[in-house]
């Protein structure tokens, strides 16, 4: 590899520059008050967030630390699978990445995109027996803009330290190789196919580290980092507004540019996938959320959380969360906001103005208590301090809830 292609390229499409102006410390009475409304949120999202709980059965790992790795190693394996988008297309060939968790913690480590090593997944580790007999919980992750699926390594190797089976496509076309290449319309619609051919190869895979028929994949959590939580909203059931993106294709300025009547088509008939019960949108950006309208985005019925920092000044998060009140279930929804957190505090993880420590505190602890929450029906306290912010986790964290 070109290393000075690399830096250029690595520099326009991760935006790894922290910049942002100072926030001013507030008056102790400001922060009198802004406790005492503290407390008031905390309370009512705790409410919110136990209403509709269910009586499941205790599992181990509910009493893992969230912000720390599980007891698993981390296994991982890749594959090509190839499937057809939409009927009548030609085939489409995506990587499929895989982490699980595994008795092994040491081996030839993983080395994402042959570039950015890990320092925890096993290639081709055994897998571990599933927490529970039921089998595997299941995480699903599409990356950003010119990324790959080993993008957020934080995400799937935690996940899969604390028993999870964790699913990631490369999204052919739109990895970091293919920065300078024109995207076709059709590629705003082939990521979220790509997602859930993903979850369905997993179904059918015979994998000789023992994870086959294991994976609990009618039912998963889905999380997308910047242009992935766009391809996230889309799983989630937004629906189009199609009125829109027709005359938006029409003049050429549709998702992507010019589109033909075959992607009107495909936006028609919806890009969801029932089996994600929750979403997490890791810097998503708010663009292209015009192309849902409010009644779009009415029809997300499942909770989203939405995790932002306040130095990406390309997706600050007010916008962004302004975006997502229309959702059917935006009372169950959360907003992390991040005090000096840039593009790739929920990316590659490299933030210069955040303590590496504690970014990952931030972000391992508010993704597995969501994914924990609202797919295994976590009701633990922790987990609910968290979530609701009766629990503090970090002096840099701002939580907003929805109502």
């Amino acid at each position: 590899m070109n290393c000075r292609w690399f830096a250029a390229a690595l520099t326009a499409c991760f935006w790894f520059a922290c910049t942002g102006e100072p926030v001013p410390s507030a008056t102790a009475k400001v922060a009198a008050a802004d406790a005492v409304a503290t407390t008031d949120a905390a309370t009512d999202a705790t409410a919110k967030l136990g209403a509709d709980a269910a009586t499941l059965p205790t599992r181990p790992d509910l009493a893992w630390d969230l912000a720390v790795p599980g007891p698993n190693g981390v296994g991982y394996r890749t594959f090509s699978y190839t499937y057809v988008p939409a009927a009548g297309d030609p085939t489409r060939t995506i990587g499929v990445n895989l982490w699980y968790p595994s008795p092994e913690k040491t081996g030839t480590l993983a080395l994402y995109m042959d570039f950015w090593p890990s320092k925890v997944a096993v290639v081709d580790a055994k897998a571990a027996p599933p927490t529970v007999a039921a089998g595997y919980p299941v995480l699903v992750y599409s990356h950003g803009y010119s990324g790959f699926g080993g993008s957020s390594p934080w995400l799937a190797e935690h996940f899969a330290s604390h028993g999870w089976v964790v699913i990631a496509p490369d999204h052919t076309g739109n990895m970091l190789p293919d920065n300078d290449a024109p995207k076709p319309t059709a590629l705003w619609w082939w990521r979220a196919r790509d997602v859930t051919a993903a979850i369905d190869f997993v179904g059918t895979l015979a994998d000789k580290a023992g994870l086959a028929g294991k994976p609990l994949l009618d039912k998963v959590i889905l999380g997308g980092h910047s242009f992935g939580g766009y391809t996230t909203l889309c799983l989630l059931g937004a629906k189009f507004d199609i009125a829109v993106v027709a005359a938006a294709c029409k003049e050429g300025k549709g998702l992507g540019g010019a589109c033909s009547e075959h992607d009107i088509q495909q936006y028609a008939a919806g890009l969801g996938d029932k089996r994600v019960v929750g979403g997490m949108l890791l810097q998503s950006g708010e663009g292209n959320s015009k192309w849902f309208g409010t009644l779009g985005m009415a029809a997300i019925a499942v909770p989203v959380f939405l995790i932002t920092g306040d130095a990406d000044g390309g997706h600050l998060g007010p916008n962004q969360w302004k975006t997502l009140q229309p959702i059917a279930s935006i009372a169950n929804s959360l907003w992390v906001d991040v005090k000096k957190g840039c593009h790739q505090l929920l990316g590659l993880g490299k933030c210069g103005e955040v303590d590496e420590a504690e970014g990952l505190k931030i972000t391992r602890t508010y993704t597995l208590a969501f994914a924990r929450r609202w797919l295994l029906g976590d009701m633990g306290q922790v987990t609910i301090d968290v979530l609701s912010g009766a629990l503090k986790v970090s002096e840099l964290v701002t939580l907003h809830h929805g109502k």
